[in-house]
């Protein structure tokens, strides 16, 4: 085999080599996650909101809206709305909706960042309600550090 010969083997391996190496990139990208902090806000049991709902909050109006509305049971001394920095932090807040007694409960468990989104896992839970024929309405509220992907909420 010449010199010749050679580099045209040698360059045909190369580029069959190329085209392998970035075709399979493409098909199996590296898939990451990563859990995002949350801290808690407020969680309970009684709750003006009366179907299951989730929210995430970017600026303090529609947090707000969505507190007082939470909180109307308690009227006419509703809590005053906690102070959030929208610009470094988003609240997120999960309603279960109507429970028919007590013993039902909502969390945020965990939020998880990955390659396309960011998933909220949230726990219901039924612990037996000692109270029968006594309405509840669960909530849980977070705030974390801006998330930078759709957010997909996961029971």
């Amino acid at each position: 085999m010449d010199r010749r010969e050679f580099l045209k083997r040698g360059l045909g391996g190369i580029v069959v080599g190329s085209v392998l190496l970035v075709s399979g990139c493409g098909k199996n990208p590296v898939k990451y996650s990563v859990n995002i902090d949350l801290h808690k806000i407020k969680k309970g049991t009684h709750s003006g909101m009366r179907k299951k709902e989730n929210f995430v909050f970017n600026h303090f109006t529609e947090w707000n809206e969505v507190w007082k509305k939470t909180f109307k049971i308690y009227t006419p001394s509703i809590p005053d709305t906690p102070n959030v920095n929208f610009l470094a932090y988003e609240v997120l807040a999960v309603y279960m909706g109507f429970c028919p007694n007590t013993g039902y409960e909502i969390s945020i468990i965990e939020i998880i960042e990955s390659n396309n989104n960011t998933t909220v896992k949230v726990s219901e839970t039924f612990k037996g309600g000692d109270q029968v024929n006594v309405a509840t309405h669960p909530y849980h509220m977070v705030y974390t550090a801006k998330l930078k992907k759709p957010v997909i909420f996961e029971v």
